[in-house]
Formats: C-alpha cells, sequence, structure tokens
C-alpha cells in the first residue's frame, strides 16, 4: 500500500497528518519535506532530497511531499493508491486544493480530501459553506476534521491520535467526535487500497 499526502498549498497539515496515519497503520514514512519526523518516528521515517519510488509490494509507505510538484512528486503520486489532500479553509488554501485537485486527478487514483481545524474558521457560515460546496464539486471523498490539540501534540509527543486516548481516557472522551473523524479518514485510507 502507497499513501501519498500531498497539496500545493504549505501550513495545511500534511505532515501531521501523514505522521499519524503512517504510524497508526504501521508503514513506513518518506518526506522529501524536511521536519522533525525521525525524532518521533525511530526507524520507520527516511527523510530525502529526491523522491524515489519504492516498487515492493511488501513494504507499505506513506510519502509526506513538499508543497512542489516537481516531476518526482509526480511519479510518486501516480503510483500511489490514495492520495490524501489536507487542506484548511481559509480562501487561499480552498483555491490552491481545487488547483491542485484538478492537476493531478488524471493521473492519481483515489484522492481523498481533508479539511482541517474545521471548527477555528467557522466565523462566518457563508464563507465555511460556500468553501465545502466548493470541495464537493469536486466529487472526491471529503472529510472534516475538526481542530484538536490532539493534533499538534502527536508531533510534540510522538504519539499518535489513538495512542493518546489509549492512555488518557479523559482525552478520549472529550474528543469522541473528532476521534471518530480521524478514524473515519483511516478507515476509507483501508478500504480504498
Amino acid at each position: 500500500m502507497r499513501i501519498a499526502f500531498f497539496n500545493t498549498k504549505g501550513g495545511t497539515g500534511k505532515t501531521t497528518l501523514a505522521f499519524n496515519v503512517a504510524k497508526d497503520l504501521n508503514m513506513f514514512l518518506i518526506t522529501n519535506d524536511g521536519s522533525t519526523l525521525e525524532n518521533i518516528y525511530h526507524n520507520k521515517v527516511k527523510i530525502v532530497k529526491e523522491l524515489e519510488v519504492y516498487d515492493d509490494s511488501k513494504v507499505n509507505i506513506v510519502y509526506d511531499l513538499g508543497n512542489y510538484l516537481f516531476s518526482d512528486v509526480t511519479k510518486v503520486l501516480e503510483y500511489s493508491h490514495i492520495v490524501v489532500i489536507p487542506t484548511t479553509l481559509d480562501p487561499d488554501a480552498i483555491t490552491k486544493t481545487i488547483r491542485t485537485v484538478q492537476k493531478i486527478e488524471s493521473y492519481c487514483g483515489k484522492i481523498i480530501i481533508v479539511v482541517n481545524r474545521t471548527e477555528s474558521q467557522t466565523k462566518s457560515k457563508s464563507h465555511y459553506i460556500k468553501s465545502i460546496a466548493q470541495l464537493k464539486e469536486l466529487g472526491k471523498e471529503l472529510f472534516m476534521l475538526r481542530k484538536s490539540e490532539l493534533m499538534p501534540n502527536s508531533m510534540f509527543q510522538g504519539e499518535t491520535i489513538l495512542e493518546q486516548i489509549s492512555t488518557n481516557p479523559l482525552t478520549k472522551r472529550s474528543a469522541t467526535n473528532f476521534v471518530m473523524e480521524y478514524q473515519n479518514i483511516l478507515y476509507s485510507i483501508q478500504k480504498g487500497t
């Protein structure tokens, strides 16, 4: 199984979501977007300058791709079973997400869009509705992932969302909806490959 996380817009939560999915599904993680992943996901992360496609069906890989559509990124996207496109609801992110989907959909298999931090961006209800409608028009599977401290904590602590709730019942109760949303994303990824 090969899963790519990509968006030409930066700051959408690609790396955090890629880490959580990779670790929760016990997959290797390859990134060309330098980060601290090696410090929190020991012996399972490879940071590379130039991406290559690993043609080993026995090795499951999550790719955390930078924001640029270079030829090595295109090859990984073509080879991936699923491409997850994290985004937020700010206007620039919506525009770049739509463009990203339009650029890659002709050569990618399944595309999933994940809207991150939704509660923090619902100040304007009409803007929220319009942005969601624009994303739905793309005809891709769409998930909403509300704002939760579990996401940034995963990068600080090296524990995924599911690991955090398994060690702290209070956290599990207070984040029930967020956890269900995340588990729905994991389920879609697993059934789509």
